[in-house]
């Protein structure tokens, strides 16, 4: 796998319904690269924000295995997609529904009427050295190398295989179908943004590796910003820290409404946590104001709800982060850290008014 062909052609991927193009992410790639060519088997995690680009990734990384003459055959499974089988399934230099007729022993027509997209997805996991054999068979993918991606693995593991240990165990059991069907080199990558998932499989980094991929560093963003016309970049910068997905809804709905779901988001999540402990309003202030105080290293009781509402993250030693970070410092000795900084500005206005109902404006302030 050859890091530069790979990176010249996900250059050429366009985010499907956005009309952009997919920012480069030289580091993924180049890790990607690193793993693949050596002659193993590999179970990855990779985990990060909500929004920071892995679904994209995987999917311009299939593309560019589509589009490269090479020995790398890529398949895509997404559970999340319902409606459109070419984001929710797809292999690389193959039909992807010549397999999926013969996987299944169907015509296309009654295949989508026995299953939906996910039932597929499920299936074809569910017996997945079933799967990744007849794959190798059929198409004489012997001595080439395979990557198996499954993004969202939330749904996977809630359908199949109920823990999420239980998944890496079977990969990890499962190592020698390499061997057995002569691949050269045979990684699975698992993908999350789903923080209770993530802190179970860290159980597991014995039969695993796992990274976390973070945003878009500084000149990554600005290029993503030029091409969706916006202005106000230090101030979405400051906002996002280069989320993708998020600089994207500021572009549709502007700074505003954006912030007024953002301040609802963490008022719904300090709902839950008082409805569910019970936690007196100014104990819940002080424990915020704890946290503020020592950001990353200061374990809250209240930690397990911003995990679980995808406010906080759970950190990785700088060594194990495979995106290029501009203040990868701020990683350092961390516990977590917040996903996109909106959260952080948000809290600190919470507790410095001592009120939940705060305006925009008060947020903006506070930058």
């Amino acid at each position: 796998m050859e890091f530069n062909k790979y990176l010249q052609e996900i250059r050429k991927y366009k985010v499907p319904d956005k009309d952009i193009y997919f920012i480069n992410r030289e580091r993924e790639i180049e890790k990607v690269t690193e793993i693949v060519n050596k002659s193993c088997t590999n179970i990855i995690i990779i985990y990060g924000p909500w929004g920071c680009g892995k679904t994209e990734f995987a999917r311009a990384l299939t593309y560019a295995a589509d589009k490269i003459n090479d020995d790398v055959y890529v398949m895509y499974l997404n559970p999340l997609e319902e409606k459109r089988i070419e984001f929710g399934i797809k292999i690389s230099k193959i039909d992807t529904w010549q397999y999926l007729k013969f996987r299944f022993e169907k015509d296309i027509s009654e295949l989508l009427k026995t299953f939906n997209i996910p039932e597929l997805i499920f299936s074809i996991t569910k017996t997945i050295a079933y799967s990744i054999s007849l794959l190798v068979e059929k198409w004489k993918l012997r001595n080439k190398n395979l990557i198996l991606i499954i993004d969202e693995v939330k749904q996977i593991i809630e359908r199949i295989w109920f823990q999420p240990n239980a998944l890496i165990t079977a990969l990890y059991n499962g190592r020698g179908i390499r061997e057995e069907l002569n691949l050269r080199n045979l990684t699975y990558i698992i993908m999350s943004s789903d923080q209770v998932i993530v802190q179970e499989l860290f159980r597991e980094i014995g039969k695993c590796e796992i990274y976390m991929m973070w945003h878009l560093h500084y000149n990554a963003f600005k290029e993503l910003c030029k091409q969706l016309n916006l202005n106000e970049i230090e101030l979405i910068w400051k906002l996002t820290n280069g989320c993708p997905r998020e600089i994207i809804q500021i572009q549709e709905k502007g700074v505003k409404k954006w912030i007024i779901e953002k301040i609802e988001h963490i008022k719904n999540t300090i709902r839950k946590i008082i409805n569910e402990t019970g936690i007196e309003f100014n104990e819940l202030i002080n424990e915020f104001r704890k946290i503020l105080e020592n950001e990353g290293s200061y374990v809250s009781k209240i930690e397990k709800y911003l995990i679980q509402d995808n406010i906080i993250i759970i950190s990785r030693h700088p060594e194990f982060i495979i995106s290029k970070i501009d203040n990868i410092q701020e990683f350092q000795n961390k516990l977590w850290i917040c996903q996109i900084p909106i959260y952080k500005y948000i809290i600190e206005t919470i507790v410095k008014t001592r009120n939940v109902s705060i305006k925009p404006e008060e947020v903006l302030e506070s930058i």
